[in-house]
């Protein structure tokens, strides 16, 4: 059976996560990270697992590590119905199908990026597809009760967007094309599954549009996110913010289109150790499709860390950073690198850079993966595990852990 990507999710890749930063490393997943060696001595690569179809296709998701120290993730093809799936990967590297998405009017179809949270115990997220308005489904699932459907998305209150577990204990998300203004929506959810839109894009001219990723809560307690379009270019992107009541709404910051600086966000920001957003753009800067690295304070002072695109390096930069140690971060790039597969880099505050992996870039033949995206998780100190959609021995993507010196 053919699991193809679906292009409405390669129209809009992305959102960040950052649930789970304070839990202890998981006795055992670090032992994920014992590879060859790279192009770099002190870079391992290994892949843990080629999806083969009814254990699911195409991840879009990067995995979270949840209360239980375990490592789950979705995969937005595959599984019984062909319509994705929920899996838990094993600490000895196996994969487990704890949910197979059927789509239609009662269960979802196609998860998110980054579709699952970890809360009091069970696991929630949303998924792209399925449910009765075909615009996805929020859902819960737990040992307990399985899976239970929470919400149905409609066009009017907010289409799917994926979720944030916040310190008041609710569900915050983004969604795209639908509210009031068909321009996206942030939203509220509570545990029920009851919704409230808090922002309904497009009333003004220079509002965000279209956002593509999800939300963080950072330490001033406000709510921050990203958008493809908008801002007051028009179609340039922006980072903006609010308050969890839905007030104080505002752009931090708006891409231009023509300039060097990037432009269009598909990944969320993160806050790193020393208090600053940063967060990558996926297009433009000084090779136009390149896309960059960018610092944002709080206070809307923007600056470019680094820009992709030169000789051997990625482009189209495509997963929320993450922070290995303070000043010191991870990401991919769906594209580039010597083989045109995409890369997986290391760049520091300071604007040292690294390429740490290329990956293939035919379209078959690639068993390490091709085209990685969405958020990384580290299991253990330099251990970094991420996700290709496509790419490995079936050539319905891989999941793997990098290993990397933090110099």
């Amino acid at each position: 059976m053919d699991y193809p990507v679906s292009h409405r999710r390669r129209a809009c890749l992305g959102l960040a996560m950052g649930l789970v930063a304070d839990r202890a490393f998981p006795r055992g997943l670090a032992s994920m990270g014992r590879a060859s060696p790279d192009t770099d001595g002190h870079v391992r690569y290994r892949v843990v697992h080629h999806f083969s179809g009814p254990d699911g296709a195409n991840p879009q998701a990067g995995l979270i590590l949840a209360g239980d120290g375990e490592a789950y993730g979705t995969a937005n093809a595959g599984g019984e119905h062909g319509k994705g799936v929920i899996y838990h990967l094993t600490r000895d590297h196996r994969v487990k199908v704890l949910h197979s998405f059927a789509g239609g009017a009662n269960d979802g179809a196609s998860p998110s990026t980054y579709s699952l949270v970890d809360a009091d115990g069970a696991l929630y997220g949303s998924t792209f597809d399925g449910g009765e308005n075909e615009f996805g489904v929020a859902f819960r699932l737990d040992s307990a009760s399985g899976f239970t459907m929470l919400h149905r998305f409609g066009i009017q209150d907010c289409t799917s967007g994926e979720l944030m577990h916040a310190s008041d204990g609710n569900f915050y998300g983004a969604g795209g094309w639908g509210g009031r203004y068909f321009n996206g929506t942030v939203f509220r959810m509570d545990k029920a599954g009851n919704t409230t839109v808090l922002w309904d894009f497009g009333e003004e001219l220079d509002d965000p549009q279209d956002p593509c990723s999800g939300l963080i809560e950072a330490t001033d307690g406000r709510l921050y996110g990203t958008t493809y379009d908008g801002g007051t270019d028009g179609n340039g992107g922006t980072v903006y913010t609010l308050l969890k009541d839905g007030t104080d709404r505002r752009v931090l910051h708006s891409f231009v289109n023509g300039d060097e600086k990037g432009r269009h966000c598909l990944d969320t920001v993160m806050q790193a150790a020393d208090g600053n957003l940063y967060g990558v753009s996926l297009d433009g800067g000084p090779y136009y499709w390149g896309g960059a690295v960018f610092r944002l304070g709080l206070d809307g002072a923007f600056e470019v860390v680094h820009t992709f695109g030169g000789d051997g390096d990625g482009y189209y930069p495509h997963s929320p950073l993450l922070e290995i140690r303070p000043g010191v971060f991870v990401g991919t790039t769906h594209f580039g690198g010597k083989a045109g597969g995409g890369v997986v880099y290391q760049v520091h505050a300071d604007g040292r850079y690294r390429v740490l992996h290329h990956f293939g870039g035919d379209v078959h033949g690639t068993p390490d993966g091709r085209a990685p995206m969405d958020a990384l998780q580290m299991i253990a100190p330099g251990h970094v595990l991420g996700i290709c959609p496509e790419g490995g021995a079936f050539d319905l993507g891989t999941l793997w852990v990098l290993h990397v010196d933090a110099a």
